[in-house]
């Protein structure tokens, strides 16, 4: 199972073709043809050599049915405008020339906006990415062109053990929180991460299903596994989210930092086992964007962004980074309508002056977030930044769900983040009209002031999920109070 023709339908309004092979790598085999051509033009078929016909056909079948992993090249991230060259869609002729020029493919196409698109576009061996991203940026349509870098996971491990003390929970006083609502299965949360492990008995409740593609289909198969893109979203089956690093429909963790942090955020409350996760009613969208290694490329990540915004998250819980800056990555983040919850980073350094990405990225819909300690005092571990980190959340020695239905402790900046996701999530369940700015604001008007936190973060504060949802600071519906 995978994409649909190499891409998802309505992503490229720019009217490129991502998923086929620019014109440019079909020399080739165009020349062989040709060649197959003249022999058997120039006398009868069955006086050509048939070993030379037989060569001649399997080199062709060869070349053609080449992809993209055949280039054995680097990939870069290219954003270019639509319309810059022509007035109209797919107008930017320099750029598809020069595609066949260097024999680039252009693997996937993400829409920004109406004129605007991001390409994962891979190289032939042999070309530099440097001399590539000189030669598309010289073209008037090319916004930039930069390397598609690899992103680490910001977890702390620790030596698996089992205890029952949540401190995390009752410090970010959710008790109080769970007295007004416990979330709404309408607010879908998407975890960015390895997978999560969907057997795991805490979490099954919690996980979302696409309804587009389950029940059955008009000849009576089962959705979820008939081979069919039934909701046309572009991917085949995807019933329980995406996994975008191996192209298939089966997000379950391998590396088990996803289940650690999807248990934080949303492990079934009230259900007599196990914890209970920030958001008890609420529903995890999985997406699998990391390897086993805990490692991601950009253009992975970005697909995993666009997949979550077209299914509707409302929070996108994103416990990773980089110190390598993407204007790709950021661009795609901007385009999201969600609540983006990003981790400081795990070295301890100023990110005003030493960058992380993606929680350092300008974009109005991130909310960034740094780990605290029992007492309040910023993790040692913990990246921090007056200018550049917002809020401070729990992210040591907090307990959480581990592949195989077991638990453990586990610290990092990793931790802290889906705290504030639960909360930005219990906060659209009570208010579900709220845009991302608002629910932010209200997220961050809301903390605890903490006097080990002056200087160290925008908020100099602790989240408080409770003061967060207790009030509607602005005009619209309310909902009631639900409880598992």
């Amino acid at each position: 199972m995978g994409r649909v023709g190499g891409s998802y339908p309505s992503m490229a309004p720019c009217g490129y073709h991502p998923g086929q092979r620019v014109r440019g790598l079909f020399k080739f085999e165009d020349i062989l043809m040709k060649t197959l051509l003249r022999v058997i033009g120039s006398k009868p078929v069955a006086r050509a050599s048939p070993f030379l016909l037989f060569v001649l056909c399997m080199l062709i079948a060869g070349s053609v049915s080449a992809g993209p992993d055949d280039l054995g090249g680097e990939t870069l991230l290219l954003n270019y405008w639509c319309n810059a060259s022509g007035g109209t869609p797919g107008a930017c002729n320099d750029l598809s020339a020069l595609h066949t020029s260097i024999g680039s493919f252009v693997v996937d196409e993400i829409s920004l906006s109406s004129d605007s698109a991001v390409q994962v576009v891979r190289l032939p061996a042999g070309v530099s990415p440097e001399d590539a991203i000189s030669r598309y940026t010289r073209i008037s349509c090319v916004a930039y062109a930069e390397p598609d870098s690899r992103v680490t996971l910001d977890l702390v491990p620790n030596d698996p053990r089992f205890k029952s003390d949540q401190w995390g929970a009752r410090r970010v006083s959710a008790p109080g929180a769970w007295s007004l609502t416990t979330g709404r299965s309408g607010v879908k949360v998407a975890v960015i991460d390895t997978g999560v492990d969907y057997l795991h008995p805490d979490l099954k409740g919690s996980l979302w299903t696409n309804p587009g593609e389950c029940g059955r289909d008009l000849r009576g198969r089962d959705k979820r596994s008939n081979g069919v893109d039934d909701d046309q979203n572009g991917l085949v089956d995807d019933w329980r989210g995406w996994n975008f690093s191996g192209d298939d429909n089966d997000p379950y963790d391998e590396h088990g930092h996803g289940t650690f942090c999807a248990g934080i955020l949303g492990a079934r409350g009230n259900n007599g086992i196990g914890i209970a996760g920030m958001v008890w009613r609420g529903t995890i969208l999985p997406i699998k964007a990391f390897d086993a290694d805990g490692t991601a490329a950009i253009s992975t990540l970005i697909r995993s962004f666009h997949y979550a915004d077209r299914m509707g998250a409302r929070v996108i819980s994103c416990s990773w980074g980089t110190k390598s800056f993407s204007r790709a990555l950021q661009d795609v983040i901007g385009a999201t309508q969600a609540v983006v919850v990003c981790s400081a980073g795990n070295e301890g350094v100023n990110t005003d002056v030493v960058p992380h990405y993606p929680s350092g990225f300008s974009s109005s819909n991130i909310l960034a977030v740094a780990a605290t300690d029992p007492s309040d005092s910023l993790a040692t571990f913990s990246n921090y930044g007056r200018k550049t980190i917002d809020i401070g959340a729990p992210g040591v020695e907090v307990i959480s769900t581990t592949r195989g239905g077991t638990y453990a402790w586990g610290s990092g900046t990793s931790v802290a983040v889906p705290y504030a996701s639960g909360a930005a999530a219990l906060v659209l369940s009570r208010y579900p009209t709220l845009q991302y700015d608002q629910v932010i604001t209200q997220v961050l008007m809301s903390v605890d002031q903490v006097r080990a936190l002056n200087g160290k973060l925008k908020t100099e504060g602790r989240l408080n999920a409770r003061s967060a949802v207790v009030k509607n600071p602005y005009p619209g519906p309310m909902s009631t109070p639900t409880f598992a």
